[in-house]
C-alpha cells in the first residue's frame, strides 16, 4: 500500500482519534520545549555562569555538551510515550483496513527495540557532571550533574569528602571519564576526560589533584 493512499485514508479516521493525536503532539511539544529550557542554559548563559560567582561559588569546571547529553537521557521518555500511542493507533488503522495488518507488529518491534537501546545507553550517559563550583571560604564543592532521566541535579559536599583522582587506580575507563568518588560512599559521578573544560586549574587541582588532559 502506497504512502499517498495511507495518508488519504487517514483523513477518514474517527474524530476522537484525530483530536487525541493533535492534543498529544501539542503536549509533547510543550514538554520538550520546557525540558530543553530546564536541562541546560544557552551558550551565552553558560559563559556568564562560568565566569561569575554564584552564591559564593565560582565555577571551576564545565562540560559544554551536558545539555545535549541531558536531552539524550530524556529522549527515552518521549520515545516510550510515542510508541505507546502509535502502536494502538496502528492497530486501529489495521482493523479499519487502512494499512496492512503487519504494520502494527512492525511498529511495536521497532519501537520496543529503540526504547531498549535508549534505556540501556542511558546507564552509560547517566550522572555526567556539567558544572563544578567551589566555595573557597567554606571549602565546599557544588556539583551539577545530569541524572538517568535527563534532569539536572546538584550535590553539595565538603572538598575533604572527595577522593583525589590521583589516589584512584588507573583504568582504561579513565580515557572516557574520570570518576568522582566520595569517602561517604555515595554513587560516583563522571567527569568527561576528553571534552571537559577546566576553568580554574589551580582550584581544580586543589580538589582533585589531577588535571584533565
Amino acid at each position: 500500500m502506497s504512502i499517498k493512499l495511507i495518508v488519504s485514508r487517514m483523513i477518514f479516521l474517527p474524530r476522537f482519534v484525530q483530536r487525541f493525536t493533535i492534543s498529544t503532539r501539542i503536549g509533547l511539544s510543550s514538554n520538550i520545549q520546557l525540558f530543553y529550557r530546564k536541562c541546560g542554559t544557552k551558550p551565552d548563559d553558560q559563559n556568564r555562569e562560568s565566569n561569575s560567582v554564584v552564591e559564593g561559588y565560582k565555577a571551576i569546571y564545565k562540560f559544554p555538551a551536558i545539555r545535549n547529553l541531558s536531552a539524550f537521557n530524556r529522549l527515552k521518555i518521549y520515545h516510550t510515550v510515542a510508541t505507546f500511542l502509535s502502536v494502538p493507533a496502528c492497530f486501529i488503522l489495521a482493523s479499519e483496513g487502512l494499512i496492512d495488518p503487519e504494520y502494527p507488529m512492525a511498529a511495536a518491534q521497532i519501537g520496543s527495540s529503540i526504547a531498549a537501546f535508549l534505556f540501556i545507553t542511558s546507564i552509560v550517559t547517566n550522572r555526567y557532571v556539567g558544572f563544578i563550583y567551589f566555595n573557597e571560604k567554606k571549602d565546599t564543592v557544588k556539583i551539577a550533574y545530569v541524572d538517568y532521566w535527563g534532569n539536572r541535579k546538584e550535590k553539595e559536599v565538603k572538598a575533604s569528602d572527595i577522593v583525589p583522582l590521583s589516589d584512584l587506580s588507573t583504568s582504561f575507563i579513565h580515557h572516557v571519564y574520570k570518576p568522582v568518588l566520595l569517602y561517604s560512599g555515595e554513587k560516583h559521578l563522571k567527569i568527561s576526560s576528553k571534552y571537559g573544560v577546566i576553568i580554574d586549574k589551580e582550584k581544580y587541582n586543589k580538589i582533585f589533584l589531577l588535571e584533565i588532559k
